[in-house]
């Protein structure tokens, strides 16, 4: 008994969906149909049934029209489309695509759609737009001739966003005052890649300055006889007399003569006083008597300047010079032995 219950009750229900099923006849499809507030012409010949729809009917300038045309006929009709962008006038085409064939009341619906885009405002004309067609139904008395139908061309007023007002650039509002923009901060990635291209820079200019100070051929060695006239020459473009600077210019030019020594033997002249100075000289074989003597006198006469108080004049000066001047120049060339060369220190640091 239940098992009868639930065939009854399937079979019930199957009736039912199939009941409810619309007839292919009786839904036209939503492209073809005319669509409200849109312009149609029509045109019919013997067994073609021929539409256009423009939609909307009064477009502006920034709408996009769509166009269709349809032809319905029956299946012995064969239909040949219009030339692509046939007719359209001024209108920019912005799509096209063809409909697919289908059977309404037992006829052949055809149809294509254009979307189409105003370039202006204004009256336009959508000159007759029309298909070829051959009937080759066994009763028609036109069989196997190509035949044509056309329908009417079809005006559009497309108007402008403004409408009939005219455009014044005194209705515009007032510009706004300049805004102040706020800064914006540079991401991460930025200050990293600055970092490391400054990391890089530095790396290499430290590495080419160390190419270059190995590459770089050692200054030669100055002999002491060098270093004593390059100090003398410092000394007399310093002008130390004519500021009346009168000890200072002693102090410094038995300190050139007193380092020279040193440079040259060993004795730590620069350290010691004139008599200790003196009394090393004499008891050092190095040393000529004659060139001993002139080194004595020499700084005798300067300590007088130096601790007496005695007050030089220009040619005791320049004497005072050149004796310090033939001093470096004389013992050059006496063979005294030459120990390592010291720090090179400021003329005049030796003892006063």
């Amino acid at each position: 008994m239940i098992r009868a219950r639930a065939w009854t009750a399937a079979t019930f229900l199957f009736a039912l969906l199939c009941g409810c099923g619309l007839d292919e006849a009786d839904a036209p499809p939503p492209e073809t149909a005319p669509k409200p507030e849109a312009l149609v012409k029509q045109a019919d010949k013997g067994p073609l049934h021929l539409t256009v729809t423009v939609s909307p009917k009064a477009p502006r300038l920034s709408d996009l029209i769509e166009l269709t045309l349809s032809a319905t006929a029956e299946p012995e009709v064969e239909i040949t489309p219009p030339a692509f962008g046939q007719a359209v006038g001024e209108f920019q085409i912005r799509d096209y695509r063809p409909l697919d064939p289908r059977m309404e009341n037992g006829k052949t619906v055809r149809g294509w759609i254009y979307k189409l885009e105003p370039v202006r405002s204004g009256k336009h004309i959508i000159r007759a737009m029309g298909v070829t067609f051959v009937d080759r139904r066994a009763q028609s008395e036109a069989k196997d001739k190509p035949l044509s139908l056309e329908v009417d061309p079809i005006e559009i007023e497309v108007t402008s966003l403004l409408g009939s007002a005219k455009p014044d650039l005194g209705a515009l509002a007032p510009m706004e005052e300049p805004r102040t923009l706020a800064p914006r901060p540079w991401p991460a990635w930025v200050w990293a890649a600055l970092g490391g291209g400054v990391l890089a820079m530095a790396a290499a200019a430290v590495a080419y300055l160390r190419r270059k100070k190995k590459s770089a051929p050692p200054e030669p060695e100055r002999t002491p006889e060098e270093l004593a006239r390059t100090a003398l020459d410092t000394l007399m473009r310093d002008r130390l007399p004519e500021q009346g600077l009168f000890v200072e210019y002693y102090v410094r030019l038995t300190g050139i003569v007193r380092l020279y020594v040193e440079r040259k033997t060993g004795i730590r002249a620069p350290e010691q006083t004139t008599e200790e100075f003196l009394r090393a000289m004499r008891g050092d074989a190095r040393f000529d008597p004659e060139l001993s003597r002139q080194l004595g006198h020499f700084l005798e006469a300067s300590d007088l300047v130096k601790y007496a108080a005695r007050h030089p004049d220009g040619k005791d000066m320049e004497e005072a010079y050149q004796r310090a001047l033939t001093l470096v120049s004389v013992s050059a060339g006496h063979g005294l032995v030459r120990a390592p060369e010291p720090a090179l220190a400021a003329a005049g640091g030796g003892k006063r």
